[in-house]
């Protein structure tokens, strides 16, 4: 049985997150459509009439998160068939920031026989709230492995 990585969790997690807050916005919006619609008058016109008020109740949302729900699908279902290889065994003790909460780790790695330095993908988050916590991967050693097709480092989940 292969280990799952770090990267199918951390857009599992992502994807998880937009689809729970799309349905809380829709959840939201059915309350205020709701209170509406016992506030009208009774004339149809003034329930189903107004379009733009459908539109920004129930479809902007959802709408301005279907970029990102894409983009973490076609990552996730990358990451979950990805075959890593050249699987090492390093330490994570040195972290490497592009953002303020996602962190990655700076490894050294053997390819060919030589030693080089290099960063795994920021997939670790600081705070309390992510898959990837990174008080639980600091200090430890894992192993990692080269994904040739994005030509990143990815860590495996812990056991």
């Amino acid at each position: 049985m292969r280990k799952e990585n770090t990267a199918v969790r951390y857009y599992r997690h992502t994807l998880n997150a937009l689809l729970i807050a799309m349905l809380f916005y829709d959840l939201i919006a059915a309350v205020i459509v709701f209170f509406r619609v016992l506030s009208a008058d009774g004339s149809n016109a003034v329930i189903f009439g107004d379009a733009w008020f459908w539109l920004l109740a129930f479809g902007l949302f959802p709408l301005l998160c279907l970029p990102g729900l894409v983009y973490a699908f076609f990552r996730y279902r990358h990451y979950k068939s990805a075959e890593l290889v050249n699987v090492q065994r390093v330490k994570l003790d040195q972290t490497d920031t592009v953002w303020r909460n996602l962190v990655g780790f700076r490894i050294k790695v053997r390819i060919d026989g030589t030693d080089h330095w290099t960063v795994t993908k920021h997939i670790f988050t600081t705070g309390p709230l992510g898959s990837n916590r990174l008080d639980d991967y600091i200090g430890k050693t894992v192993e990692v492995g080269y994904d040739e097709k994005t030509g990143e480092w990815i860590v495996f989940c812990l056991e």
